[in-house]
């Protein structure tokens, strides 16, 4: 009868570490799934918040050449923290573009397409002969002073990458509506 007793406290024994390591890896398990659910969580929203720098432009067709030039920067910014050149840009499909490189082409309709705005801007913003290119002034009929206008482009295109899910392109086209007031701040 004794022995009975220890074999069925062993068994007991046995059973309840059992029980407890089982708890254990399932809670292990639960708390490894959460932690790379909110990991991911955390990069779509990064990814968005990165994205919607871009893609708020998308539209829009009031933007100034200062606008085209802010988003130069930003993707000029964005090639120079990943240490990207030119030649790792993308050149095929949104399912092929599994690069980080961002570029910026202009299209004008009254001049040639200016690809990779973003390797010119600093050139271009620097260019006292190129910005004054944007900007038109004229004399208002019913005042007869001077005003400042400047040309309007429109945001075409923001693509984004399949495999990255993060923005490779930006495409802006020069509007119909020639030029815009230039609002004084």
């Amino acid at each position: 009868m004794e022995n009975a007793t220890k074999a069925l406290i062993m068994a007991a024994t046995i059973l309840i570490s059992m029980v407890v390591l089982s708890l254990g890896l399932y809670l292990a398990a639960t708390f490894s799934s959460f932690s790379a659910q909110v990991n991911e969580e955390t990069r779509q929203k990064q990814i968005s918040e990165f994205n919607g720098q871009f893609t708020k432009y998308l539209g829009r067709k009031d933007l100034t050449i200062h606008d085209i030039i802010t988003v130069a920067n930003l993707a000029k910014q964005n090639n120079e923290n990943y240490d990207l050149k030119f030649e790792d840009r993308n050149t095929g499909t949104s399912e092929d573009a599994n690069t980080l490189y961002i570029s910026v082409e202009v299209h004008g309709l009254r001049s040639n397409v200016v690809y990779n705005f973003e390797l010119e801007s600093d050139n271009f913003a620097n260019d006292t002969n190129s910005m004054n290119s944007q900007v038109n002034t004229i004399t208002n009929p019913n005042t007869g002073f001077p005003e400042t206008k400047a040309k309007q482009y429109e945001c075409t295109q923001v693509l984004i990458s399949e495999p990255t899910q993060r923005v490779y392109k930006v495409v802006f086209e020069e509007s119909d509506q020639e030029y815009t007031d230039i609002k004084q701040q």
